[in-house]
């Protein structure tokens, strides 16, 4: 990288760092491009060779939380010998990841497109960057009940994409509820995704060990 393109470089990074710092001090709404541009001193036309928005600027921000997030939340503790303990665990530390971050959460929600359905289309677009991420999450986790049917802890006879897919309409639900609510209590997410995890994961045990009418307990889930 030659010297114009990294001084380039460092004003973008700076223009996002000193944006995200305003949103989450300030709020997004209270925020405005100006201010950015004084914190950063740059000019608002040096600011729009970088964003074409503000939003354009929160969308970036998305962008790298879904990826830094997706990548660096390191191993939950789990037990090894349980595959399903162990993607037990690693749903609850994402979740408590998603908690920690609400608000910024949230204002991604209500103010850009990149989470909902045709938010881009183009192979590098934001909302295709997400997916991207998305989508491994879910082969991950595929993976995970894939070896829990290996391991005997829930039938078989359903395809491990599929169960997937049931828990991601169960969390995307329930999240995207959660995220409009105007306020939210410690731990009230992650309690609300694992006791529906709990439910449906009740119906996936092995036919053997499901005593008639009564709800299955899943490791790592506390009864409510």
């Amino acid at each position: 990288m030659g010297l114009r393109e990294e001084k380039k470089e460092q004003t973008r990074r700076l223009i996002l760092d000193t944006a995200d710092e305003l949103f989450r001090s300030k709020g997004y709404a209270e925020s405005r491009v100006a201010e950015i541009c004084q914190r950063v001193r740059v000019s608002e036309k040096t600011f729009f060779n970088y964003f074409r928005s503000k939003e354009a600027v929160l969308t970036e921000l998305a962008v790298e939380w879904f990826h830094r997030n997706g990548e660096a939340i390191g191993e939950p503790a789990g037990d090894s010998d349980s595959p399903l303990a162990a993607l037990l665990a690693d749903i609850a530390l994402r979740l408590r990841v998603i908690e920690r971050d609400r608000e910024f959460l949230a204002t991604v929600v209500a103010e850009t497109g990149v989470l909902r359905p045709g938010g881009g289309h183009e192979a590098d677009s934001p909302s295709e960057q997400i997916l991207y991420e998305l989508m491994t999450r879910f082969q991950e986790k595929c993976e995970g009940f894939r070896q829990a049917q290996k391991h005997g802890e829930i039938r078989d006879d359903v395809p491990a994409e599929e169960i997937t897919g049931y828990y991601n309409a169960l969390r995307n639900s329930i999240v995207g509820a959660w995220l409009r609510e105007e306020e939210a209590r410690p731990g009230e997410l992650e309690a609300r995704v694992m006791r529906a995890l709990d439910v449906l994961l009740s119906g996936l045990r092995p036919r053997a060990a499901r005593p008639r009418g009564e709800l299955g307990r899943t490791p790592g889930v506390q009864p409510r």
